[in-house]
């Protein structure tokens, strides 16, 4: 959809709040990177994402992921990594008006389009 040279990240759970990520395949080297995930609750994938990244000295780093749960400290872990540029989340779930996503300067909630929604609230009644 977007033309962009794609790579992956290889994931290992160990526990619900401990995940390895011991290789990214595909070329991302000094490049400007979006990171994609289906769902961040304390954010601990996208840490150890970020610091794969870091070793293959990528620009800007952008987050990107349909459901924001940021449970317990993941705002806070998140906010003090010095190389996201922005994290972005769809609507699918709501994000309480003093909520510390909203206060942060790179946390950005976009509308999910209503089949979207349709199809979240049809899967998951």
């Amino acid at each position: 959809m977007l033309s962009l040279p794609v790579a992956a990240a290889n994931k290992q759970r160990l526990s619900d709040d401990e995940v390895v990520i011991d290789a990214i395949v595909g070329d991302v080297d000094r490049k400007n990177v979006i990171v994609i995930d289906d769902e961040i609750a304390n954010g601990g994938t996208i840490i150890e994402v970020l610091r794969k990244l870091r070793e293959r000295q990528v620009k800007r780093i952008n987050v990107v992921c349909t459901h924001g749960l940021f449970t317990g400290e993941a705002i806070k872990r998140l906010r003090v990594q010095p190389d996201i540029e922005e994290i972005v989340t769809t609507n699918t779930v709501p994000i309480p008006e003093r909520s510390a996503f909203r206060t942060c300067g790179f946390f950005r909630s976009r509308p999910c389009l209503p089949k979207q929604s349709t199809a979240f609230t049809w899967v998951n009644p």
